[in-house]
This record gives C-alpha cells, structure tokens and sequence, in this order.
C-alpha cells in the first residue's frame, strides 16, 4: 500500500466519521422534536413567527409594527449575505493555489502538491457551501420584502387571497432559510479547519456538534 493511497484512506475516513456524527446529531434532534415539538431554539421561534403574524393580521394599524420587524431581519440576513460573499471570494482564491496558504504553512504546500486534486475538492467543497449560505440568505430577504406587503394589509384583505396560513407560512418558509443560513456558516468552519488536515475536520466537527447542542436546545421552555 503506498503512502499515497494510506493518506486518502485517511482524509476518507475523516470525511466518513464527520457526516456520521453530524447525521448522528441530526438525528437526535429529530428524535427530541418528536418527543417535545418545543424542543429546538428553531421550533419555539417559528412557533413564536407564526403567532406573531396572526397577531398583526388582527389589526390594521400594527402595520408599522410589521413593516419595522421585517426591516430588522431583511437588514440581518443582508449583512450576513455580503459577509459570505467576502468569504466566498477568498474562497474561491485557493482553488488551485496552495501557495496562498505558505504563509501560514509551508508543510501544507508541500502537502497539497503532492495531492492538488483532493486540495481542490475540500475548497470546493467549502465553496459550495458558502454558496448555499447565500443563497438561503438571500431567499430570505425576498420572503421577508414580499412579507412587508402583506402583513400590513386591513383582515379583510383574507377576501382578496391573501389568508392568514398563507402569510404565516411565508413567514416561517423565510425564517427557516435564514436559519440555514447560519447552518451553513457554522459548517463553514469545520471545512476551513479540514485544509490543514483530516484529524482537524473531525474534532472541528465533534467541537461543534457539542456546542450547537447547547445553541440549539429551547431553554426557555426547557427550563
């Protein structure tokens, strides 16, 4: 077996071991949520949206209140997509160019010379995710500006099409993508660690895992 081969067995297993335990949390908090729909930061939020909207649908002159709310997310999810952007483009500077990383090892380098294809797969990689972070952000900004139309429509508007589930809806579809949003940048940084090594890409994983499990539980509720 050559060294070649045992190094890409390695960066396998590596791969193998973080989607397992990144599936494996996944899983448990399905299992959690299906015990106690509270369970999740996430689930109370879009639990807490959704009363939210009918509230403001109640009465015509919350509009204000609604328009200024979903200013205050559109606002958040857009500086969150030009800061991916910003990552996305130095991203996008190391496909091909190990080089750029000698300053900060010059072992890596070495390293990636010998391997330029699986150099280029875990930026790749890292890319693709930041693009998906974008995306879901920028889904999020046009929920919430087409939001900003309906919420501030009289009750009598439900006549015309525009009803209550549809709104709420909306509203939870926008908070969701924000939410994978930030998913996406949390695992982001698991996939930078991985460009310096395998065995950095599991603990990052196994690091995150045990903090997003802290982030993620509805204490609120939970007590």
């Amino acid at each position: 077996m050559t060294q070649t081969t045992i190094e890409i067995g390695i960066e396998l297993t590596a791969v193998a071991l973080s989607l397992g335990m990144l599936g494996g949390y996944r899983l448990w908090l399905s299992a959690r949520l299906a015990r106690d729909p509270l369970f999740t930061i996430q689930a109370y939020h879009r639990h807490v949206r959704q009363r939210w909207a009918v509230w403001i649908l109640q009465d015509s002159s919350r509009g204000l209140l609604a328009v200024q709310t979903l200013r205050n997310s559109t606002m958040g999810a857009t500086f969150l997509a030009s800061t991916v952007l910003l990552l996305l483009g130095g991203s996008l500077s190391l496909v091909g160019r190990p080089e750029a990383l000698g300053i900060v090892s010059h072992s890596l380098v070495a390293e990636v010379a010998r391997h330029p294809i699986v150099w280029n797969i875990k930026v790749l990689t890292l890319v693709g995710d930041l693009f998906v972070a974008i995306f879901a952000f920028i889904m999020s900004v046009r929920l919430y500006t087409h939001l900003g139309y309906q919420l501030s429509l009289p009750p009598e508007a439900e006549a015309h099409g525009v009803s209550v589930t549809q709104v709420t809806g909306m509203l939870d579809r926008a908070g969701i993508l924000f939410s994978l949003g930030l998913r996406a940048c949390y695992l982001a940084m698991p996939l930078v660690l991985w460009l310096f090594g395998p065995i950095l890409l599991v603990v990052s994983c196994a690091v995150l895992i045990v903090a997003m499990a802290g982030l993620d539980r509805n204490r609120v509720a939970a007590g």
